[in-house]
């Protein structure tokens, strides 16, 4: 079996990652290994529904294009050979490369889970633009253990703060960020898993931009050393448990994600700059998952990873 695995945020493409009917059209077409017909889709998925309108929106995506009435799949087909391939040609491109970058952030005297989360923000910022749309990737162990990784990466914007985080992918559908709650109110694609439900219980039909410019307000004052009681009523402050951006100790909230300082982000991005320039001329590619995957192993960070399936930060505007 193949999956549709993508790093970008808009609902086309999330939503996609869940979709039953997409994952079955995507192994069809993989399986003929040619172009197909809209009939011999339906002959052989005749369970999928409205497959005429569906495939409208997936060829808008750019995911799949057609041609004189057959279809085809857009973007690449890894299989499990072309995973280890990728990984090894990805890590012995990179091993070269980082000791330098490694000796920066072991300057900067960060937690291993500081040095993730301020490695995976500076990567993002320097590539955004350039992250493949998607792949179909085979089902394995390597998959698996990407999957389980934090890469994906989502942000709010409050007035004065961008609330960053970043979450694996099989945790997507768990809704374990403000972006991913909020983005289950506007979508309400996994409504019943049961953090949504409960933040749902917890805030009711609330307004993102109040809610966050009320929460960032308390953050701040908590960051600046005042003690905010956790005995006085708070649903919003509450909520921020729930998800762990905070933790309470002694009847008062203390902070559980890291603000992201500048300076911090300069030095890393200082090293990285040359890095990714070295890259696109060697590999002349979007930045797939594999990659940021290799980059991530021999950083050493890709293990460590494993026990940190959500980051999260904010940083002041």
């Amino acid at each position: 079996m193949y999956q549709f695995i993508t790093l970008q945020t808009e609902q086309t493409y999330r939503s996609l990652m869940q979709d039953k009917a997409f994952q079955q059209v995507v192994n069809f077409m993989i399986e003929q290994g040619e172009s197909v017909t809209l009939r011999d889709i339906k002959r052989a998925l005749p369970n999928v529904e409205e497959i005429e309108v569906i495939i409208e929106i997936w060829i808008s995506a750019g995911l799949i294009t057609r041609h004189h009435g057959r279809y085809e799949l857009v973007g690449n087909v890894i299989s499990e050979e072309k995973q280890e391939e990728l990984k090894q040609t990805y890590q012995s491109f990179f091993l070269p490369c980082v000791e330098k970058l490694k000796a920066e952030c072991n300057q900067l005297a960060l937690s291993t889970k500081e040095r993730a989360l301020y490695f995976l923000y500076a990567l993002h910022q320097k590539i955004q633009g350039n992250i493949t749309l998607g792949q179909y990737m085979e089902d394995t162990p390597v998959l698996a253990e990407i999957k389980q990784l934090p890469v994906y990466f989502q942000q709010l914007t409050g007035k004065k703060t961008e609330w960053l985080s970043f979450e694996s992918l099989t945790n997507l559908a768990e809704c374990v960020s403000l972006p991913s709650f909020f983005y289950e109110e506007t979508y309400r694609e996994n409504t019943k898993s049961p953090q949504f439900l409960a933040l749902e219980k917890q805030l009711g039909d609330v307004n993102e931009s109040y809610f966050l410019t009320y929460v960032e307000r308390k953050l701040r004052r908590i960051e600046k050393g005042r003690i905010i009681s956790s005995d006085t009523p708070d649903i919003f402050l509450a909520s921020l448990v729930t998800l762990g951006y905070l933790t309470i100790e002694e009847h008062h909230y203390k902070l559980n994600v890291l603000s992201v300082e500048e300076h911090v982000l300069e030095v890393i991005h200082q090293e990285l700059d040359s890095i990714i320039e070295r890259f696109d001329e060697t590999f002349n590619r979007s930045w797939e998952i594999m990659a940021i995957y290799s980059f991530l192993d021999v950083m050493d960070l890709a293990g460590t990873l494993e026990y940190y399936p959500t980051l999260f930060g904010f940083k002041p505007l």
